[in-house]
């Protein structure tokens, strides 16, 4: 519910079971021959997962304010519990799902030659091949959709209600889902294979003087596609029931004859038997899809450092680091998203209702009755959908994503006598992006793209980007004991000896704020998911947004302006950007103390006894703060990072 606690059992009531093996052979040669060190060797890895998860099988369903609110874009009225109680849900669905076994092959093959060309410089110079194949399904049960593959139901007249002005259309009605390895696919692979990931590396080290050393590096790296999981929904399986919540018709009022009391008055789905054909996820109301053109991310990464020894043993390196990943895999992407153009006829004409057209159809070729398609009405948006006869057909993980990151790095590092090292590091950092993560943690917001056909609109500073961190360390063997300076004998070496200390001190600034809007379009028909935690949508920015006034000070209960944040209007985009430079959550500082005592037995035994403090200061760090506009605590602090932590610990080494 929206604004509260969740209520009942989580997804899948707990009992998702997810074993995953993985497979690997490593072979590797070396050879050395004059100034060259050779290496060659292969990687194979079969990575293979089961799952079982009953996926909702007794139903799931969300409450918003959406249907207690005064209007339809009221966001400040209307509460959850309120249409918890009318039996009113804004979405919901219950499925029955099967129990997958995928499995991913990988192989990789190798070169590198360390050259020692002088004594003062060394190259590192190497090759590497590597492909991911697409995945595979013990009993073929994984799909593809392809947006150009003609539906079974070529096109579709339609004589939209006359005050649309929309007139008599006909609707081509493309894109289908596809099977692997059955009905005639010999295929098994759910994408396209991808041979041509050469990954050449160069490095070099060239010693300047005694006590000066240059080092560059840079090469290009593929990130893998498999591993992480499972879901059906990541995975496009097949073979699914699904029967969906159909909450409302035209976004305001509650679908006659369907509440929480009789959420499916049409029956439910049930699993079928065989691949349904081209007629699959017909007027399914989210379709999870994969598309065939996947491969694996490009990554090229550069690097330059300078160290100096200075005196006083001081040793200092400066280094300059970057990367720029292309084809990333982005979030869920709603393929059925309306078009800008579409967009701009306005809620009015958007959500009128008229004839359901498929039911004017021969008795096959219509939309089953428990479907999104089978009521008596639909709405104009609907039918304006680039494939009107799916509901959001949701494609995971297509390589849209590109990030870029520079940064300059410093650090300092001393050797005393008695054991005392103190080193510290300080990092100058930006990171770019246009999606920041796939699955969001706690402090790490996960926002997705907006308008899918602007993508470069969601270009912005990452949601992890950290423009300025600091971490210090400082370890000390304390100069007592049998092997150290003072102490080594008697009663009082016994006891004060053999201690030691370590202190991590660790500073860094907030991480960018993405604020987003909820939904405020027909749900489905122009953003992904039931809230902008998934879809991405933003508000209008009609202010400042940064509390910067003398007379005025940030708090935990206002971290920013809130103020300066409007819901945009229904079927438009709002114009703030995805994240902001100047508006950051909470920066993060804490301190942590170890403190260990070794007690020697023998030469190769010994007992060590550790007591670490964690955040010893017991600062508060918060979180991010509540960034969707609309909830009742957007812009406050509500959550911090762990208190002070206290832990003992016994090694025995031996």
């Amino acid at each position: 519910m929206a604004g509260y606690t969740t209520l009942g059992p989580t997804r899948g009531f707990g009992n998702a079971l997810n074993n995953q093996d993985t497979f690997t052979l490593n072979q590797d040669v070396s050879l050395l021959q004059g100034a060259h060190s050779f290496k060659l060797g292969a990687n194979q890895r079969a990575y293979r997962i089961y799952n079982y998860r009953p996926d909702d099988p007794a139903g799931n369903f969300t409450f918003t304010r959406g249907f207690t609110a005064r209007t339809a874009n009221d966001t400040q009225s209307g509460d959850a519990v309120a249409s918890l109680l009318l039996g009113n849900p804004n979405a919901g669905r219950l499925a029955i799902v099967p129990q997958p076994a995928v499995q991913n092959l990988y192989y990789a093959f190798f070169a590198q030659d360390d050259w020692k060309v002088n004594n003062r410089l060394t190259l590192n110079l190497g090759l590497r091949w590597e492909a991911d194949l697409g995945n595979t399904e013990r009993f073929n049960r994984l799909t593809n959709f392809d947006r150009n593959g003609q539906f079974p139901v070529s096109s579709l007249s339609v004589a939209f209600p006359a005050a649309t002005n929309l007139g008599t259309r006909t609707i081509n009605m493309r894109g289908t889902v596809t099977p692997i390895g059955r009905n005639g696919v010999s295929s098994r692979e759910q994408f396209d294979r991808d041979l041509n990931n050469w990954g050449p590396r160069i490095g070099l080290a060239f010693k300047l003087d005694d006590k000066t050393v240059l080092r560059a590096g840079g090469g290009i790296f593929y990130a893998s596609n498999s591993g992480g999981g499972f879901s059906t929904a990541t995975y496009a399986l097949s073979d699914i029931g699904e029967t969906p919540f159909i909450a409302s018709l035209d976004n305001v009022t509650p679908t006659p004859g369907t509440s929480l009391s009789n959420p499916f008055p049409n029956g439910i789905v049930q699993v079928p038997a065989t691949f349904p054909g081209a007629f699959y996820g017909y007027g399914q109301q989210s379709l999870p899809v994969k598309v065939r053109d996947i491969r694996q991310p490009k990554i090229a990464q550069w690097n330059l450092s300078l160290q100096r020894e200075l005196p006083w043993h001081l040793k200092v390196q400066a280094a300059y680091a970057g990367s720029a990943s292309i084809g990333l895999l982005s979030g869920p992407t709603d393929l059925n998203q309306l078009t800008p153009e579409t967009v701009a006829l306005g809620a009015t004409v958007l959500n009128t209702l008229m004839a359901n057209p498929f039911l004017t159809l021969p008795a096959d070729q219509r939309p089953a009755a428990t479907s999104i398609l089978g009521r008596a009405t639909l709405s104009v948006g609907q039918l304006l959908r680039p494939f009107p006869q799916f509901g959001n057909v949701v494609s995971y993980n297509m390589n849209e994503s590109h990030a870029t990151y520079h940064s300059l790095q410093l650090r300092v590092e001393r050797r005393f006598s008695d054991g005392l090292l103190f080193n510290g590091s300080y990092t100058f950092a930006k990171t770019i992006d246009d999606v920041s993560s796939i699955s969001a943690g706690p402090t790490i917001q996960n926002p997705n793209y907006q308008n899918y056909y602007n993508r470069r609109d969601n270009k912005g500073l990452s949601t992890f980007d950290v423009r300025h961190r600091f971490i210090g360390n400082v370890t000390w063997r304390l100069p007592f004991g049998y092997d150290r300076r003072w102490l080594k004998e008697g009663v009082i070496g016994q006891i004060v000896g053999g201690w030691g200390v370590n202190a991590i001190v660790q500073a860094q600034g907030g991480f960018p704020l993405n604020i987003l809007a909820v939904s405020n379009g027909l749900q489905g028909l122009a953003f992904v998911g039931s809230t902008a935690a998934v879809g991405g949508l933003r508000p209008n920015l009609i202010g400042d947004p940064v509390i910067a006034d003398a007379t005025q000070r940030k708090t935990s209960l206002q971290w920013f302006n809130t103020a300066a944040f409007q819901a945009p209007p229904q079927y438009t985009f709002g114009n703030s950007p995805r994240t902001f430079s100047n508006l950051r959550g909470p920066g993060h500082f804490s301190t942590n103390v170890s403190l260990q005592r070794n007690f020697k037995f023998t030469e190769t035994m010994r007992l060590q006894f550790r007591v670490e403090g964690f955040n010893v200061f017991n600062r508060t760090n918060f979180t991010t703060p509540v960034s969707v506009l609309g909830s009742a605590n957007f812009g406050r602090l509500l959550a911090a990072e762990d208190a002070r932590q206290m832990q003992f610990a016994l090694k025995l080494y031996f």
